[in-house]
C-alpha cells in the first residue's frame, strides 16, 4: 500500500535560495513616463524564511523627474514581503509608486504595485 508521507515529508522539507526580478513602466498622459525595478531574495527551510534581502533598486524617467526611492521588507515566517517606493516629481507635484514581491519558503512569489505590507 503506498502513502503520500514522504512526498509530504520531502514538500515539508524543502529548502534552497531564490530571486525575483520586477521591472515596470508607468505611465503619464497616456505614455510610459517612468520605470522601476527591484529584485528580492531570499532563502527558505523548513517553511520558515531564513534570510533575505532587497537589490538592484533603481527608476528612470522622461519628461519628469526620478527623486529617489525607499525599501523596506517584512519576514511573516512563511513569505518575506519586499517592498520599494519611487518617487517621481514635475513641478510640484510628487508622486509615490510602490512595488511589492512576496517571496514564500518553498520558492513560489508573487508581486504587486501595493504598498501595504499585511
Amino acid at each position: 500500500m503506498g502513502s503520500d508521507a514522504a512526498g509530504s515529508i520531502t514538500a515539508a522539507a524543502a529548502s534552497g535560495c531564490w530571486y525575483h526580478y520586477y521591472y515596470t513602466g508607468w505611465t503619464l498622459w497616456g505614455m510610459t513616463t517612468a520605470h522601476s525595478w527591484m529584485q528580492l531574495n531570499w532563502c527558505g527551510s523548513g517553511g520558515s524564511i531564513t534570510s533575505s534581502s532587497i537589490t538592484n533598486v533603481g527608476g528612470s524617467a522622461t519628461i519628469i523627474n526620478y527623486a529617489g526611492n525607499t525599501k523596506d521588507k517584512l519576514n511573516v515566517g512563511w513569505e518575506v514581503r519586499g517592498v520599494t517606493t519611487h518617487k517621481y516629481t514635475f513641478s510640484l507635484v510628487s508622486v509615490t509608486k510602490c512595488m511589492q514581491i512576496r517571496g514564500g519558503a518553498t520558492g513560489l512569489y508573487s508581486r504587486s504595485i501595493s504598498c501595504n505590507m499585511s
